[in-house]
C-alpha cells in the first residue's frame, strides 16, 4: 500500500515537471526561428542549413558595419574640427533586417538556456524525491519484515506449545472417543475445553513476548544510564586533574616568596593522647523560597550542628518542611518573629539536642528518649508562648483554625555520635541519609552497604510533626503531635561519615554508592561544582576520623 502511494506520487511530480518545461519551451519558440548552431527535433522548426549559414554570414557583416559606424561616429567631431567633410553611408535595408534577426536569435538562444536550466532543476528535484522515497520504502519494508518475523515467531511458539493439545485431539479421534462428524454434547464439551487451553496458552505466550520486549527496552535505558555515568566519572576526573594543577600553582607561588604579608598561625594544642581525632566539615546552601507571596526571605529550614569533645563528636541534622504553614507576630517584616513554623521547629529541636546530648550519653539515656524529651519541651514552650499573646493577635490566629485551616509544621531528625575508635551510633526520623565508609586494606574507603540509613525510609510519615488546634471550651490553643517513627543504627570501624538532607541530589548519592577509588575526597572537593537540581535546601556534614601514625 505504501509502495503504490509513493510510486503514484513520484509519477505526479515527474509529469508536472515535464509539462512545465514543455509549456515554457512552446511559448519561447516559433517555427523557423531556431539558430543554425542549435539542432532541435520537431520538423516544423527545422530550416534550411545553407540559408541559415547565409543569414548568419550576413549578420556578421552587418555587425562589422555597425562597428565601423560607431567608430566613425566617434571620429566625426575630430574630422570636422580639422576641416574634413566625411561622406557617410546609411545602412541598407538588408543590413537592418539582418541586425533585427540577429537580436531575435540571441533572445531565443537565451530563452533556450533558461529552459535548459529549468529542466535540470526539475531533474534534480525529482532525483532527490526518488531518493527520499527509496529511504522511506526501505525503512517501512524493514518494519514490515520485522513485524512478519515477530508474527512468524509467535505462531511458531504457539504451535510448539499447543502441539500436545492437537496430538491429544487427533488421538481421541483415532481411538473413536471423539466424533468428528456428528458431535454430541460430550464431544462439544471436550472441544471447548481444548479451545480454552489453546487460548490460555496463546495469552501466556503474548504476555511473555510483551515482557521480553519491555525488558529489552529497560536494558537499553540501563545501557544509556551507564554511558552517562561513565561520562560523569570522566568529567569528575577532569575536575580532579584541574584541582591538582591549581594546587601545584599555589604551592609554586608560595615557594617563590611573593606573598604580600606573612601568615599568622594560631598555636596548636594537642590532647594528652593525640593518636586519633575527628575532623568535621559542615556545608550548607539555601534553596529557593517556596512562599507564593514572596514574603519569606529567610535562608532556609535546615539546621545542623556538631559538638566535639575528647574521644567523641556528636552531630545532629534537622530538615524543616519548607512548604508548610507558618505563624508570625509583628506588624512589619522587620519586627516579624516566628511563633509556629517548620524553620522554628527544626531550630528549637536542634538547640535542645545541643544542650542535652552530652548529658544524654553520660546518663546512658537512649537517643529516642532524648528526641521525645526535645519534642515535649518544644511543644510546651510553644503552647505557652502562643497562649500568652495579646487578645487581638490570638484572634487573628484563631479565626482560620475555627474555619478548619489548622497550621501544620514538621521536621526530619538525625542525631548521632562518632567515637575516636570508629564506633558510630545514629538515630533517624525522616528521609535524610547517613553514609558511613570504612578502610579497605589500605586501598581507600568503602561504603558499608548494610547500613540501613543509606537508603530511603520505609515509614509513611516518619518525622516530628506539630498541628495547632484551638479548644473552644478552655479558650486556649493546643499543639498536637503525630506518632513519630524512628530507627537506630550502629556501625564499627568507621573512618568517614557523610550525613545529608534530601536536598543533596541523586547524582551525588549515586557517586557515593559507587565505591570508586577516591570518590570520598572527590565529593568533598567538588560538591559545590555539581548542580543538585533539587530546588531545596542542601546540608552536608562530613566527619572524618584522623589516625596519626
Amino acid at each position: 500500500m505504501f509502495e503504490r502511494f509513493f510510486i503514484g506520487l513520484l509519477a505526479l511530480f515527474t509529469l508536472f515537471g515535464s509539462q512545465v518545461v514543455a509549456q515554457q519551451t512552446d511559448t519561447a519558440h516559433e517555427p523557423g526561428d531556431i539558430p543554425d548552431q542549435i539542432i532541435l527535433a520537431p520538423n516544423e522548426w527545422a530550416i534550411d542549413t545553407g540559408e541559415a549559414i547565409t543569414q548568419h554570414t550576413k549578420a556578421r557583416n552587418a555587425k562589422a558595419v555597425r562597428t565601423k559606424a560607431r567608430q566613425a561616429d566617434t571620429l566625426l567631431p575630430t574630422m570636422i574640427s580639422f576641416g574634413f567633410t566625411p561622406h557617410l553611408r546609411s545602412p541598407s535595408k538588408e543590413e537592418i533586417e539582418l541586425e533585427q534577426k540577429q537580436k531575435v536569435l540571441e533572445q531565443k538562444v537565451h530563452q533556450l538556456q533558461t529552459n535548459e536550466n529549468w529542466l535540470w532543476m526539475w531533474l534534480r528535484i525529482t532525483a532527490v524525491i526518488i531518493l527520499v522515497m527509496l529511504v522511506v520504502l526501505i525503512i517501512l519494508q524493514q518494519k514490515i519484515n520485522k513485524m512478519a518475523d515477530n508474527k512468524a515467531m509467535r505462531e511458531q511458539i504457539i504451535e510448539s506449545y499447543t502441539e500436545g493439545v492437537n496430538g491429544l485431539d487427533a488421538l481421541l479421534v483415532q481411538r473413536g472417543f471423539l466424533n468428528m462428524q456428528n458431535l454430541n454434547v460430550n464431544d462439544i464439551e471436550v472441544r471447548n475445553k481444548m479451545k480454552i487451553i489453546k487460548e490460555r496458552i496463546t495469552e501466556l505466550i503474548d504476555k511473555y513476548l510483551n515482557e521480553d520486549a519491555s525488558n529489552k527496552a529497560k536494558d537499553a535505558e540501563r545501557d544509556a544510564s551507564d554511558v552517562q555515568r561513565i561520562a560523569d566519572r570522566e568529567k569528575l576526573r577532569e575536575v580532579l586533574v584541574e584541582n591538582h594543577k591549581l594546587a601545584e600553582k599555589l604551592q609554586h607561588y608560595e615557594n617563590s616568596g611573593h606573598l604580600s604579608s606573612p601568615i599568622q598561625f594560631v598555636p596548636y594544642t594537642t590532647w594528652p593522647d593525640p593518636q586519633t581525632h575527628i575532623k568535621t566539615e559542615i556545608m550548607l546552601s539555601a534553596g529557593p523560597r517556596k512562599d507564593a507571596g514572596n514574603a519569606d526571605t529567610e535562608l532556609g529550614e535546615d539546621v545542623a550542628g556538631v559538638l566535639s569533645l575528647p574521644r567523641q563528636t556528636f552531630f545532629w541534622l534537622m530538615d524543616g518542611t519548607s512548604d508548610c504553614a507558618s505563624i508570625s507576630e509583628g506588624v512589619t517584616p522587620h519586627e516579624e518573629s516566628h511563633l509556629f513554623s517548620s524553620r522554628l521547629l527544626a531550630q528549637s529541636i536542634g538547640q535542645y539536642v545541643q544542650r542535652h546530648i552530652a548529658k544524654c550519653f553520660n546518663d546512658q539515656i537512649t537517643l529516642n528518649t532524648l528526641l521525645m524529651q526535645a519534642r515535649d519541651y518544644v511543644k510546651q514552650e510553644w503552647t505557652q508562648r502562643i497562649n500568652s499573646l495579646p487578645a487581638d493577635k490570638k484572634q487573628a490566629i484563631k479565626q482560620p483554625i475555627i474555619s478548619g485551616l489548622n497550621p501544620l509544621c514538621s521536621t526530619t531528625v538525625i542525631i548521632g555520635r562518632l567515637l575516636d575508635n570508629g564506633n558510630l551510633h545514629v538515630l533517624r526520623s525522616g528521609d535524610s541519609k547517613v553514609f558511613p565508609f570504612v578502610q579497605r586494606n589500605g586501598a581507600g574507603t568503602m561504603l558499608k552497604n548494610d547500613f540501613r540509613f543509606t537508603g530511603d525510609p520505609t515509614f509513611d510519615y516518619d518525622r516530628i510533626a506539630f498541628r495547632l488546634d484551638y479548644n473552644e471550651a478552655a479558650d486556649a490553643f493546643q499543639i498536637k503531635c503525630n506518632e513519630m517513627k524512628w530507627a537506630i543504627e550502629t556501625a564499627e570501624d568507621v573512618d568517614v561519615v557523610f550525613v545529608f538532607t534530601d536536598g543533596i541530589g541523586r547524582v551525588v548519592e549515586a557517586q557515593l554508592s559507587s565505591n570508586n577509588p577516591g570518590i570520598v575526597e572527590a565529593i568533598k572537593q567538588n560538591i559545590s561544582r555539581v548542580p543538585q537540581k533539587t530546588y531545596d535546601d542542601k546540608t552536608l556534614i562530613v566527619l572524618e576520623r584522623i589516625i596519626n601514625s
